[in-house]
């Protein structure tokens, strides 16, 4: 799990979305949106399909029984893969999810497409994903 914080949490946590999501200096928006757009075509390119700008739950506290935090565009997460510089400006700490689905004939893996924004070509357990926001 190198490069990656792992938080043990209690099969009862509770997760709540405590703030709005904060507003980016014009400066910061405009590199974003270009971040994102060379992410976009990079991706199309790829045959990975489109990618969606939705809303995912980004942690602000994390304890074992509540975590605590905002929904955020999915632009500014890439943006933020993309030039981890932007962390300062961003603070995206993303909070995603994984489940272990066991089979018969044991357990299912998938493999990211090659052209994928985040981990091209890696395998995962799935079904793996972000908190989106419920509408």
């Amino acid at each position: 799990m190198a490069g990656f914080v792992v938080h043990e949490v209690a099969a009862d946590v509770v997760v709540r979305v405590t703030r709005a999501m904060p507003g980016l200096p014009a400066a910061v928006d405009r590199e974003v949106e270009r971040l994102w757009q060379a992410a976009s075509r990079r991706v199309a390119g790829g045959g990975a399909g489109r990618m969606f700008n939705g809303r995912v739950f980004s942690a602000n506290v994390i304890t074992p029984r509540l975590i605590t935090g905002h929904l955020t565009e999915y632009r500014r997460v890439v943006a933020q893969m993309e030039q981890p510089g932007l962390f300062a400006g961003l603070g995206v700490r993303s909070f995603a999810v994984c489940g272990v689905l066991r089979c018969a004939g044991g357990v299912v893996v998938g493999r990211r497409h090659r052209a994928a924004i985040y981990q091209p070509g890696m395998w995962q357990l799935a079904p793996a994903g972000s908190v989106d926001a419920v509408l």
